[in-house]
């Protein structure tokens, strides 16, 4: 989802608040005008400063209704009657919750009128709200504002319908980058310039018969890339339960559900990583100021350790670790990167060659490692030496939870399969690290890491927070 599509659902929810709180006070002062009263006389007349609190309260309950129904994922692309119908469920819904709530109360409300006309006028006018939003948000469409960006796949008669519809209806939301009609070698590399370029934000994939092995290629690249992948089905993929059901121009099109961290879903979570992290740094401070000093008593060289790691979409960033190592055994990562070996490298490979260190996947294991510090040894088996990344995690590069990130080297020995593991960011503990923590051979971690990355939920990360004390508590091998 779009930083804009982000926006427009963020200004719904206190839009549809305000609609929903008008819709109830033009209920209340429609059953109390004289037209309505000479038609039906009023036996009880609640007070209005306590029918606004009431009024209030409900429209709260009902924004979360709304949530829960679904009504703030809307794409810009979807147009208003798809959206009414969801506004039509959603507000019924609520007037149940209402009618429910008065009869476990065993009290009657003063006016069934006035609950019935504020459920049809509520419809009506969060309805206008989100069709005025909606106005406003094609409008940015047509000004190139905001649109996806598309590339479209496919000699097939669904890919020209697909382009002649987008390119008529600029309204839709989405803009053609480009229309590929083979698929080969020169494709994947010309769109891997485009997504460098920052100018695709969804694949259109029309043709059935295209080859396994840029399908496998493309997929891959989008996961790890998070570009939307979408794809003209066949009479059996439509049963598929990983998908999201459209359409374009009459055409189906399923897209491809890589994770639930998308629009909200990934909002949350950062709310989750800014707090927890920020408390977590608190908490964990003495422990923090233990390391400094053990550190600074064994030697004279820095205090933390900055290297290298690959997040999110493949991007390196500096993650930071309370040394373990002597500081003539730090590895710069900007060497390695560049190619150029350093002495400390360099000794790092002659360990791996002496103890035939058995390897883990892009990862090896050294044992007795003559690298280690005795404050360092102390400071890796209790974990203490990974306290700084809460700091990458206030910084967004990384996550409280996530998949553990490697170093570069390492994730250029990943297989296809594993690319998925930088859709996210790297995450400080996870699935894998509470279920083996090192112990685990890299396939399995990658599994549980891949697993949770597509069954992703905010009570999941809490639930895996609270496991991993328990997991170091264990005493195992940190990474």
């Amino acid at each position: 989802m779009k930083k804009s599509e982000l926006a427009f659902n963020f200004i719904r929810v206190p839009v549809d608040y305000v609609m929903l709180v008008a819709a109830g006070l033009a209920a209340y002062f429609l059953r109390f005008s004289n037209f309505i009263t000479d038609l039906r006389n009023v036996s009880y007349e609640i007070p209005f400063h306590s029918y606004i609190w009431i009024l209030l309260l409900t429209a709260l309950v009902w924004i979360i209704i709304f949530a829960v129904s679904g009504l703030y994922t809307f794409k810009g692309t979807r147009g208003i009657v798809a959206q009414t119908r969801s506004i039509f469920l959603a507000c019924s819904t609520g007037v149940l919750v209402v009618i429910l709530v008065i009869f476990f109360r065993r009290e009657l409300f003063s006016s069934r009128f006035i609950i019935i006309i504020a459920w049809v006028i509520s419809i009506v006018f969060v309805t206008v709200g989100r069709y005025i939003i909606l106005k406003i948000q094609r409008y940015f469409f047509q000004k190139g504002v905001g649109a996806h960006r598309v590339v479209i796949i496919g000699a097939t008669r669904a890919a020209t319908t697909i382009r002649k519809e987008i390119e008529k209806n600029v309204s839709l939301g989405y803009r053609v980058v480009h229309h590929f009609t083979t698929a080969d070698e020169a494709m994947l590399e010309q769109i891997k310039k485009f997504q460098t370029e920052k100018t695709i934000d969804e694949i259109f994939q029309t043709d059935p018969s295209l080859n396994q092995k840029y399908e496998n290629q493309l997929l891959d690249f989008c996961q790890v890339k998070h570009i939307t992948y979408k794809y003209v089905p066949n009479i059996h993929e439509t049963r598929s339960i990983n998908v999201q059901m459209d359409s374009l121009a009459g055409v189906p099109i399923l897209e491809l559900i890589g994770t639930p961290l998308d629009g909200w879903g990934r909002i949350a979570k950062r709310a989750l990583d800014i707090i927890g992290a920020g408390l977590l740094i608190i908490l964990t401070s003495p422990l923090m100021l233990l390391a400094t000093g053990m550190i600074r008593r064994q030697d004279k060289g820095p205090i933390i350790y900055r290297n290298g790691r690959v997040g999110y979409k493949g991007k390196v960033f500096e993650a930071y670790k309370f040394r373990s190592y002597k500081p003539e055994f730090c590895t710069d990562w900007r060497k390695e990167v560049a190619g150029q070996e350093s002495a400390a490298e360099k000794f790092e490979k002659e360990l791996i060659t002496k103890q035939n260190a058995k390897g883990n996947g892009p990862l090896y294991k050294i044992k007795d490692d003559p690298r280690v510090t005795k404050a360092g040894y102390f400071l890796r088996r209790s974990s203490i030496d990974e306290l700084p990344q809460f700091f990458n995690v206030l910084r967004g590069e990384m996550s409280l939870v996530g998949p553990r990130p490697h170093q570069p080297k390492e994730v250029a020995q990943y297989k296809n399969n594993h690319m998925k593991l930088l859709s996210i960011k790297p995450g400080i503990t996870g699935l894998a690290q509470i279920s083996g923590r090192s112990d685990l051979e890299f396939g399995d971690e990658a599994k549980l890491d891949i697993y949770y990355i597509e069954n992703w939920s905010l009570l999941w990360d809490i639930v895996i927070l609270l496991k991993t004390p328990f997991a170091l508590v264990k005493k195992r091998n940190t990474l």
